[in-house]
């Protein structure tokens, strides 16, 4: 459109000059605004109401002014300031939306500073802009969803995931949930700024005077409502407020957030509980404390925290969100047991805020006996859980009854490998098959599980790839207004934690598939992190820590491909017993505190500190042969992902277990520096190696088949990609795994002696 034409369309909506529509608006407020159906008719409400037979179609339906009633009653998601902006938007003006730069998070501040420095003060909003609270984004989006105006929905959707951190993650996750906006707040204005002017108030008295005589007048009304009027919804409980695929994405991002972060904030939160008991001050309220600035100096200096500090797990989510979350295969612990020892913090926390409620005890119950996977635990840890009791309650936190069946599938587990103890080319006679050797008879379908003694099943998975949360630059505005799911399938998708919720069904819940497959042991999860991946060089690599699972070793790796771009290569390798076990990837003590963007003065030395610094900075490892596999990028539907299987190190013309020794090297005379890719050799000639985890037993197989999954997180937390593979052969050293572009590590910092970033993963692996 011509500069001249807008200027002119938006000085005539700023003067409500030429109007041929008198708009009344009745709901959370009640204006009069005068406006220019041509104009309107951009966004398909509009056009729906004047072009599609209804009475207001004709050029003055009531009079003169050719009023209009819209009634907002039953969304009250849109307020003034949001519906103000959309009209603005569609005479191509309006104020610009200004996000507080301290509510946006960042690669340097991941959690975004005014959760990490609450002593510092916001920025004053610019002159002309309106000020977007995270309840006001939420606004816009219900507003420009209900009148159907695709390009400021989609403004306000971006805004929201860029915005997803500590402070707004509850209520986001409730918006997504149906539940609203949630409360204003005193400093959120009613109006939009610069348009304070453009609609006339009324009283409550003479709307509903107008309204009854549009009743005693109106004699042919259409069937969608009274002449003259246009309602939200004609039913009290209908789901006006769920918006279809946008509601689905913010939970998605919501859902991921949590498990990325969530023991993150749990640490915190228990900080913040122990500091109130000791001083109950408001956090809003001022006072006088000591502050450590990011130099390592203290100052003392008087603060007001500019937002309430979040209580999201003793508050901000629901019991049963919070088993989905500790529960999920996503969710960000080291292992079953930090996953249990969590789960006991935060019901904690919750019997200690809200005392025992019997309707949580039983989520509880559920969260131990089927959310955490102890059959893989030895004899000894199994034994401890069962003395472990709840000092609220008295009673143990797990059943015996679970932990007994834990006990029976490690036990089947260890017989079914140990059978293979006499592994060799004659093994099972000539009727046994390679498939034979590779598998352990496990998977199953739905129709055989239900004739089984097992209770609970696991899908094997396919091939796939899928993104959960900010779709990023694959989202589209027409989509979010293409995608209207039925509302069952909304509720299962909130049902299912979207897209998070553990995959455990009951021998009656399996699907009537046929090509599914199901096994009844529980897989194997843990968690890996690697540091300074933004400054990997090409064909290196950082290894996790090493993990034991139904007799092999396995660890995870990640190497860089920069040709066109930064492209991340993760993968699952099975560790052979004779190499050593490469260090893994951990940060240098300034780091941890960069990434949650906080001073190391200021934060416990319990907490965070100390299990970090006993750990040597690991280097990263010269890959033997580069990777082989193809680009991939996820989309949010769901796509077969290329992977790659590394080739066997023992075919290497170098000896893999001297390559890594050479390179897990440092000096120990100093501290490490700034990251650095290269490998490292000790002034000595020393060598640090990583001790191997226990292995109560081994498969002698050379080659075994299992399936896995890699979930990795974005820099912010706020999306996931999740690769996922059926079964593969994994021989002695091989890995399989993928290579995208899609993964978000964030961008290397100009001094990276001061942050280093990283990317987490979480890893599920079985066998069949």
């Amino acid at each position: 459109m011509p500069q001249h034409l807008q200027s002119h369309l938006y000085e005539a909506f700023l003067s409500g000059t030429t109007y041929d529509v008198l708009l009344r608006v009745t709901g959370n407020w009640d204006a009069v605004y005068k406006l220019h159906r041509i104009v309107l008719i951009q966004a398909d409400f509009f056009r729906s109401l004047f072009t599609s037979g209804f009475k207001e179609s004709t050029s003055h339906p009531k009079g003169a002014q050719g009023e209009v009633v819209v009634r907002f009653d039953h969304d009250p998601n849109v307020t003034r300031a949001a519906f103000e902006i959309c009209l603005a938007r569609l005479y191509g003006g309006g104020p610009l939306i200004h996000v507080c730069p301290t509510l946006k998070p960042s690669t340097k501040d991941p959690l975004c500073p005014a959760y990490v420095r609450p002593w510092e003060s916001k920025p004053p909003v610019p002159a002309g802009q309106h000020p977007a609270s995270p309840r006001f984004l939420l606004s816009l989006l219900s507003t420009a969803f209900y009148l159907s105006i695709p390009s400021l929905a989609t403004e306000a959707l971006e805004l929201i995931f860029a915005t997803i951190s500590p402070l707004t993650v509850v209520r986001y996750l409730d918006y997504a949930l149906g539940k609203g906006i949630g409360p204003a707040t005193p400093e959120e204005p009613e109006r939009a700024r610069t348009l304070e002017h453009i609609g006339q108030d009324i009283s409550s008295e003479s709307n509903s005077n107008h309204i009854l005589e549009s009743d005693d007048n109106d004699e042919h009304s259409s069937d969608h409502g009274k002449q003259g009027e246009m309602t939200s919804t004609d039913e009290e409980n209908s789901p006006s407020l769920l918006y279809g695929i946008a509601s689905n994405k913010i939970g998605e991002a919501c859902a991921a957030f949590l498990t990325r972060w969530g023991m993150d904030l749990l640490i915190h939160e228990e900080e913040q509980n122990s500091a109130d008991v000791v001083s109950p001050v408001p956090r809003r309220l001022t006072t006088n404390v000591t502050r450590a600035s990011f130099n390592g100096s203290s100052t003392s200096l008087a603060w007001k925290a500019t937002y309430p500090n979040p209580r999201i797990w003793s508050k901000g989510l629901s019991a049963e969100w919070i088993r989905g979350v500790i529960s999920s295969d996503e969710f960000f612990v080291k292992d079953e047991l930090a996953r249990y020892d969590c789960a006991k913090r935060v019901v904690e926390l919750r019997r200690r805020m809200n005392g025992v409620v019997e309707a949580d005890e039983i989520i509880w119950q559920r969260l131990f006996d089927d959310g955490i996977y102890y059959s893989h635990l030895p004899f000894d840890e199994l034994r401890r859980l069962m003395t472990d009791h709840s000092p609220t309650t008295g009673r143990p936190y797990v059943s015996a009854a679970c932990l007994h069946q834990a006990h029976w599938n490690y036990s089947d587990m260890q017989r079914r490998i140990s059978k293979y103890s006499n592994y060799g080319p004659s093994f099972g006679g000539e009727q046994a098959t390679q498939n034979q050797r590779l598998r352990l008879g496990l998977e199953t379908t739905p129709e055989t599980a239900r004739r089984s003694h097992h209770e609970s099943y696991w899908p094997v998975p396919i091939d796939t790839s899928l993104r959960i949360g900010d779709p990023g630059s694959t989202m589209q505005a027409e989509s979010l207004f293409n995608y209207s799911p039925a509302e069952s399938h909304r509720t299962a998708t909130a049902r299912n934690f979207f897209g998070i919720a553990s995959n455990r069904l009951s021998r009656e819940q399996l699907p009537d598939s046929p090509s599914a497959r199901w096994v009844p042991c529980e897989p194997f999860r843990f968690s890996v992190e690697f540091w300074g991946v933004e400054s990997l060089k090409e064909k290196m690599r950082l290894y996790s820590h090493t993990i034991w699972y139904a007799g092999s070793c396995y660890n995870v790796y990640t190497q860089a491909v920069r040709k066109k771009g930064l492209q991340l290569g993760v993968y699952l390798h099975r560790q052979s017993n004779s190499d050593a076990i490469p260090t893994p990837s951990s940060p240098r003590r300034a780091s941890i505190y960069s990434q949650l963007g906080m001073s190391s003065a200021g934060v416990s030395e319990t907490t965070i500190a100390a299990p970090i610094a006993s750990r040597p900075h690991a280097r990263s490892v010269p890959s033997p042969e580069p990777s082989t596999s193809r680009n991939h990028t996820p989309v949010p539907s769901r796509s077969p992902p290329h992977r790659s299987s590394t080739p066997l190190l023992i075919s290497s013309p170098r000896s893999p277990s001297r390559e890594i020794q050479a390179s897990a090297s440092f000096s120990p005379s100093s501290p490490p520096s700034a990251f650095n890719a290269l490998p490292t050799q000790s002034s000595h000639g020393a060598t640090i190696n990583a001790t191997p985890p226990n292995q109560p037993y081994r498969d002698p197989r050379p080659a075994i088949s299992a399936y896995f999954s890699i979930s990795c997180h974005s820099a912010t937390g706020s999306s996931l990609t999740r690769f996922s593979s059926g079964p593969d052969t994994f021989a002695i050293t091989q890995s399989w795994g993928w290579k995208s572009s899609s993964l978000d590590v964030g961008e290397a910092a100009e001094d990276s002696a001061q942050q280093e970033l990283s990317l987490r993963a979480t890893v599920v692996i079985g066998l069949v």
